[in-house]
């Protein structure tokens, strides 16, 4: 998973962060 891609965009980020952690 992050051997194929290291750096994920911020959209892509932000929308897992969201579902961690709901604000």
């Amino acid at each position: 998973m992050l051997s194929q891609q290291q750096e994920l965009p911020l959209s892509e980020y932000s929308s897992l962060y969201d579902i961690v952690v709901p604000q």
